[in-house]
């Protein structure tokens, strides 16, 4: 497997996920339509998704598209939920700005090098 789900809840309910080795767009796609099917998306807040440990990432427009045509539809029914991506890889920075330059995500959404400051922005973010 090339990466773990962990679903957490401190205070507001949350998705991390630990990406592992080598990585695509499609298995971020598998992972988004498996958390948006959960019956706890409804509460979620927040998804953290961790590449430190992704040696490689690839991805297609298309695979894109069709990521962010799902976040839009799962918008309608949360519109409440923040993204983090943490990375110091320019093959992730690359994917995550081509997803972004879709414009079509309406939700807060960052890249961070750490942990611990994903961590404090998601903190801040999901704070009511």
């Amino acid at each position: 497997m090339a990466y773990e789900i962990t679903w957490e809840n401190t205070g507001a309910m949350g998705v991390y996920v630990r990406y592992i080795g080598a990585n695509s767009d499609k298995v971020v796609a598998e992972i988004v339509r498996n958390v948006q099917a959960d019956n706890r998306f409804d509460q979620l807040r927040y998804e953290l998704h961790d590449f430190l440990e992704c040696d490689s990432v690839t991805h297609t427009k298309r695979t894109l598209e069709d990521i962010a045509a799902s976040d839009v539809g799962a918008t309608l029914t949360n519109s409440k939920f923040v993204v983090a991506v943490v990375t110091t890889r320019d093959d992730v920075r690359a994917m995550v700005q081509h997803y972004k330059d879709l414009g079509l995500h309406t939700f807060a959404f960052e890249i961070f090098q750490d942990l611990p400051s994903a961590r404090a922005w998601i903190v801040k973010k999901t704070a009511h």
